[in-house]
């Protein structure tokens, strides 16, 4: 039942979050040579919206006990909202509650210093991407209150029987956002092949499927043929279906080495949780600890040992790890409950 006190807030979140939930997941990405104006053209638009939804707030006040609105705080747009809010066109207090950034503790520090002096502490709530994020607001000498949401559609995915062949296939589903050469190592891919091609000396029937985003496919296809590893791993560097994959592979693998660019719940897990398939993540994820109390997967340290002892783990616990994944994505990552929980934590603050 919602909240009375929130009849055109709950409207909004749930018309508007799953999408923006969803906005990075594969499904909805253009590849190769358009994947760069796409992305740019679909932010322009999101924070145009936003904008004029603001706008027409300002002048029809009335409507609104409060607003959720997605800003992009690295857009000249986002600026302008912002700039809105700072010279109080409009009542942060009242009418946007959370100012709804992506923010984590890799953004621009001059981003995040403007933000924090001039935008934060005004709002009633701000949307954290992490809890080390939401740690660090709190810590600060004028505390600013945030909350922590994620999750996906459940509805969307579900669980499906194990494939029945003599293989067992990974699955890794992250590419990098910039251009650079150093994206492969940040991304982990450097360390996840170098440990694959010692795993396919012990283990023959072994594959690693690569879902790629266009950016740096020549060279990580370079990469690929120079360890000699073409007959084991797949990239599929075009728009796909990713519950297709998820009901090919066995488990997803993120062994991430640097979190910038990254986030700490990345979609692709999320999902293959959801599906039904364990989890091979980096101990740098705040996602890891979940994975670990859960049993839904294993925890590997960034370094090839750490990666290979994590997979062979996997393969023996196997049919252990794969029947906690589904209770465990619908105990954390249900976007329906944790909008309700969002709901009333919003209840909370607008009494105060």
């Amino acid at each position: 039942m919602m909240h009375q006190s929130f009849p055109k807030l709950g409207e909004i979140l749930w018309n508007t979050y799953p999408r923006l939930m969803n906005a990075d997941v594969f499904p909805v990405r253009k590849t190769a040579t358009n994947i760069q104006k796409t992305t740019r053209l679909k932010n322009l638009r999101n924070n145009l919206r936003s904008l004029l939804f603001l706008v027409r707030t300002v002048i029809f006040q009335h409507k609104y006990d409060l607003i959720f609105i997605e800003v992009n705080p690295y857009s000249k747009i986002g600026l302008v909202i912002s700039l809105l809010i700072f010279f109080h066109f409009l009542n942060p207090k009242k009418y946007v509650c959370p100012f709804s950034l992506k923010w984590n503790t890799t953004t621009d520090p001059k981003i995040v210093k403007f933000y924090e002096k001039y935008i934060l502490h005004k709002l009633a709530l701000v949307r954290v991407s992490d809890i080390a994020t939401k740690r660090y607001l709190a810590r600060k000498n004028r505390p600013i209150k945030s909350f922590f949401i994620n999750g996906i559609d459940l509805s969307k995915f579900k669980e499906t029987p194990i494939p029945k062949n003599n293989l067992f296939i990974l699955l890794f589903a992250s590419a990098p956002m910039e251009n650079s050469i150093n994206s492969l190592s940040d991304k982990g891919i450097v360390l996840l092949l170098n440990a694959f091609k010692r795993l396919v000396s012990i283990h023959k029937n072994i594959r690693l499927i690569l879902i790629w985003r266009g950016k740096l496919y020549k060279e990580i296809s370079a990469l690929i043929s120079k360890m000699k590893l073409e007959k084991y791993v797949e990239i599929i560097n075009k728009k796909v279906d990713m519950k297709h994959y998820f009901r090919k592979a066995h488990a997803t693998i993120f062994t991430l080495t640097n979190l910038r660019g990254s986030a700490n719940y990345p979609h692709s897990l999320i999902e293959s949780l959801a599906c039904g398939r364990p989890v091979i993540v980096s101990n740098i994820l705040e996602i890891s600890t979940i994975v670990e109390n859960e049993k839904c997967g294993e925890v590997s340290d960034v370094t090839v040992e750490g990666v290979i002892n994590a997979v062979e783990e996997t393969i023996k616990e196997y049919r252990t790890l794969q029947s906690n994944c589904r209770k465990t994505a619908e105990k954390y990552f249900d976007i329906r409950k944790n909008i309700k929980l969002l709901l009333q934590e919003l209840d909370k603050s607008w009494k105060k």
